[in-house]
C-alpha cells in the first residue's frame, strides 16, 4: 500500500526521519494534486535537508532512468537558498525540457549567486550539443551559445563563471570557439588553462592532440586530469 503524499510530506519535514529510498522514491512522477502540496510545503523542509534530499535524488536517477523527480528539481531550483538552486541544477541532469532550458537561461544571467550562475552555465551545455546533434530546438541552442560567449567575454566576469561559459560554448561548432580556446589556454590563471584542455576534448578537433598529450606531463593536477 502507497504511502499518502501527507505523511512523505511530513516525513521530509522531520529532520529526524531518515531519507531512505522507499521515502525517496515517492516523489517520482508526482500528480498535480502532490506537485501542489509539495510546493506549499517545501520552504517547511531545513534548508539542509532539502540539499541533502536533491542529492539523493540524483543519484538515484543515476541508478533507475525510470524514475522522474522532475516535480521537485524544478521546484527546488527556485528555492531561496544559493547551495540548494545548485544541487537542483545538478538533479536535473535528465530533464532537457525547453521548461528547465529557460529557467536555466535565467539562472546563468541574472541569479545573485556567482556559483550558480557557474552551474546554469554548465548546464547549458548540454542542451547546446543537443542542439548541434539535432536533438534539441536549434534556435533555443543558439540562444545558449550566445549566452555562453556573452559571459565569457564579459570584462571582469567571475573566473568560474567564464570557465563553465568556455567549457558550455566548446560542444558547439561555431567558429569563434577556437579562439575563445586558445585565449583560455593562454591565459595566467590555472584554472582557466584547465576549462581550455577540457574544452579541446569537448570539440572533438583531433588538432588539439598535441597540447592534450604535452598537458599529461603537467605539473599542474587540475590540468593533468581534463588533458
Amino acid at each position: 500500500m502507497a504511502v499518502r503524499f501527507d505523511e512523505v510530506i511530513r516525513a521530509l519535514q522531520d529532520e529526524n526521519t531518515p531519507l531512505g529510498r522507499s521515502l525517496l522514491r515517492r516523489l517520482s512522477n508526482l500528480g498535480e494534486e502532490e506537485r501542489t502540496s509539495l510546493q506549499g510545503a517545501w520552504g517547511g523542509i531545513p534548508h539542509e535537508r532539502r540539499r541533502d534530499v536533491l542529492r539523493h535524488l540524483s543519484q538515484m536517477m543515476d541508478a533507475d532512468f525510470d524514475m522522474d523527480f522532475s516535480a521537485v528539481t524544478r521546484l527546488a531550483l527556485t528555492d531561496l537558498q544559493d547551495d540548494v538552486r545548485e544541487a537542483a541544477i545538478e538533479a536535473s541532469w535528465a530533464d532537457e525540457t525547453p521548461t528547465v532550458f529557460n529557467r536555466l537561461m535565467t539562472m546563468a544571467t541574472v541569479d545573485s549567486s556567482s556559483s550558480v550562475r557557474a552551474a546554469a552555465l554548465s548546464a547549458l551545455g548540454r542542451f547546446i550539443l543537443a542542439g548541434e546533434l539535432g536533438k534539441f530546438d536549434p534556435s533555443l541552442a543558439r540562444q545558449a551559445e550566445n549566452v555562453a560567449i556573452r559571459l565569457y567575454r564579459q570584462p571582469g566576469a567571475d573566473l568560474e563563471v567564464r570557465r563553465r561559459a568556455l567549457e558550455a560554448i566548446a560542444n558547439s561548432s561555431r567558429p569563434e570557439v577556437r579562439k575563445m580556446i586558445e585565449d583560455a589556454y593562454a591565459s595566467e590563471h590555472a584554472r582557466m588553462r584547465a576549462s581550455a584542455v577540457y574544452a579541446m576534448g569537448r570539440t572533438c578537433d583531433a588538432d588539439w592532440g598535441e597540447i592534450a598529450l604535452r598537458e599529461l606531463s603537467s605539473d599542474d593536477p587540475a590540468i593533468r586530469f581534463e588533458a
